[in-house]
């Protein structure tokens, strides 16, 4: 099933049966090739971070998570933000990323002008 990254923010983030956040955003990695980990929140406390390696699902309605959230690390890669042509032309910006839910790699980008 696919998914883009937008889709995934404000799914409640489930681990032990209880909700311990709402995605703020997905990361993908340096390559934008697959997904890192998801950017949480909950309530006015600090940013968590749910790294890909422990996410059990991603459905339709939330996210399951095998262990706790984490501190954010202290360097996540550079969004990618700015996609260009060979010949060294600006293509777009990068908008969105469609995802394999089972898999978490990107399948496609989303490029606006």
């Amino acid at each position: 099933m696919l998914m883009t990254l937008n889709q995934l923010t404000g799914l409640p983030v489930v681990w032990q049966g209880s909700v311990v956040g709402q995605v703020d955003r997905g990361v993908m990695d340096d390559q934008a090739r697959r997904l890192l980990g998801l950017i949480i929140r909950h309530g006015l406390g600090a940013a968590k971070w749910v790294p890909s390696r422990s996410i059990s699902l991603i459905g339709q309605r939330c996210v399951v998570t095998a262990m706790r959230p984490l501190r954010l690390p202290q360097q996540l890669p550079s969004v990618a933000s700015r996609v260009y042509l060979p010949n060294g032309s600006l293509l777009g910006q990068v908008t969105d990323a469609l995802l394999c839910r089972e898999t978490q790699r990107v399948q496609a980008l989303e490029i606006s002008e």
